[in-house]
């Protein structure tokens, strides 16, 4: 909105008030019309309870804007609604202790006599300190114009069948729930009423979620185990609110996995719903942390499951699965026979399929998914599925698709892989020397009793050595020239 288009006026009121004392009147007050006969589109802004600090403490607001067919900022539709928030210059509005929601239509009454009126309420405390809140009416001359009154220049209401006159600064208007959509526009002559919406202010707690019996503590030396709050940030404006997914707190001997709404750790965080309620607890969300330091977590992304396939090879690499992944976007590379892999992998019961290694040009050496498993590498819980293999050589290779060998002292505890096809192009003078054999009667031998896994006599021993490791599914080897 132009400073043109939304040139707004807050009643002066010693101003208006001395024009209405020179007039010697309290009700209709005169001048108001003359001090507003420029100011087309009117909006009263009722903050129930709050208050707009920086230029005035009145809990109602009036402001005038002015639509001059003449100016180029001119719109035949009137002016567009000016939504004050908690970050609007010299107009915020704050409640203590609350969210501002937003700025939303005032409910009417649906029936009786007073159908379609608005609802204003009064609340006061009697003698015995006992709260109240009835409805209240504005006051009426004869004429049926509004009173208003002297001091506050505001417009005067009245509890039902009593003289007492209650000013506007101390009613509420019930909020409907029609939100005023802020693109809406103030048309001429149209006096917009609308009203505060707040909630009780909340936060949003973070608890840590890590093994029982654990104790971790931050860079100040606090300490945290299972449950501990972690920190807590403000749930903020609006019906909803949503949480980060960054680690809360940096913990000394422990990685942050992400952040769940359950403490079952079920459904990954997202948007919160506000509670209801007059005093409504604060929501929590579930920060999940795993023992040790410097875990890489391994998300649904084929990238992060690149990243660990490149990083097999060193000891101090750890990898948390936490989800699985269909890599089916993205091509991996094999390992060769020089390639010993040492590193953790928590594979969590999740899948990585549609695994698809690729390698070009491949000559004098042993090629394989994983290379040499090494003393220190420790896998759990991890299956691989749908694994394709295409390798196009132009030397001598050999080929054991899932691993060269493994050393006895490394710690594979569930390791399930399901469907593996290899393809293999290589040139007519050249074989894949543990499968292609020739005798020296010039007849060739194919033999694939050993093309899976390497260290052993053949597969089957393997298997029957490892049984910790298992291949299920089709496992077809096809070679061309």
């Amino acid at each position: 909105m132009t400073k043109k288009l939304k040139v707004y006026l807050l009643i002066v009121l010693t101003a208006v008030c001395a024009a209405c004392t020179f007039a010697g009147c309290k009700i209709g007050r005169p001048g108001r019309e003359e001090v507003l006969k420029n100011y087309k589109a009117h909006v009263t802004y009722y903050s129930n309870g709050g208050f707009f600090n920086e230029s005035t403490t009145i809990t109602v607001r009036d402001l005038y804007f002015k639509n001059d067919p003449g100016s180029e900022s001119y719109n035949v539709n009137g002016v567009p609604f000016f939504e004050i928030t908690d970050e609007t210059t010299g107009m915020k509005v704050e409640r203590e202790g609350y969210d501002l929601v937003g700025w939303y239509l005032p409910e009417t009454y649906k029936d009786g006599e007073n159908a379609g009126k608005i609802m204003y309420t009064y609340t006061y405390t009697d003698e015995s300190g006992k709260e109240y809140t009835e409805a209240i009416f504005p006051v009426l001359d004869e004429n049926g114009n509004t009173v208003t009154d002297m001091e506050a220049d505001r417009p005067v209401f009245a509890r039902a069948g009593r003289d007492e006159q209650i000013t506007e600064d101390k009613i509420r208007v019930i909020p409907s729930d029609v939100k005023l959509d802020s693109t809406r526009r103030v048309a001429d002559d149209e006096n917009l009423i609308v009203c505060a919406k707040w909630a009780p202010a909340l936060k949003i707690v973070y608890k840590l979620v890590c093994e029982e019996g654990k104790t971790y503590t931050d860079e100040d030396g606090n300490e945290y185990t299972n449950g501990s709050e972690l920190r807590r940030d403000n749930f903020g404006k609006g019906a909803t609110s949503s949480p980060t997914s960054l680690e809360p707190v940096k913990l000394k001997g422990a990685s942050f996995v992400r952040s769940y709404l359950d403490a079952d750790l079920e459904t990954v965080v997202g948007p919160v719903a506000r509670p209801e309620g007059d005093e409504p607890e604060n929501p929590v969300v579930y920060a999940h942390y795993i023992d040790g330091e410097n875990w890489t977590i391994v998300t649904n992304d084929p990238g992060k499951v690149a990243e660990m396939f490149n990083g097999l090879g060193s000891a101090g690499n750890k990898y948390y699965l936490l989800s699985d992944v269909d890599c089916g976007s993205r091509t991996f590379s094999l390992k060769n026979q020089n390639v010993t892999v040492n590193a953790t992998v928590q594979g969590n019961n999740k899948t990585i399929s549609n695994l698809k290694f690729v390698i070009t040009g491949a000559t004098r050496n042993y090629f394989s998914i994983f290379g040499n498993i090494g003393a220190s590498f420790k896998l759990s819980d991890l299956k691989l599925e749908n694994i394709t293999i295409d390798i196009t050589a132009r030397g001598d290779i050999g080929l054991y698709a899932i691993c060269n060998g493994l050393d006895a002292s490394a710690s594979i505890e569930g390791l399930e892989i399901s469907g593996i096809t290899a393809h293999v192009k290589i040139p007519a003078e050249n074989r894949v020397t543990n499968v292609q054999l020739k005798k020296q009667d010039g007849t060739e031998v194919e033999d694939k009793s050993q093309w899976l896994f390497g260290g052993d006599d053949n597969d089957e021993q393997f298997r029957a050595k490892n049984p910790q490791i298992k291949v299920t599914g089709e496992t077809t080897l096809t070679i061309e020239n």
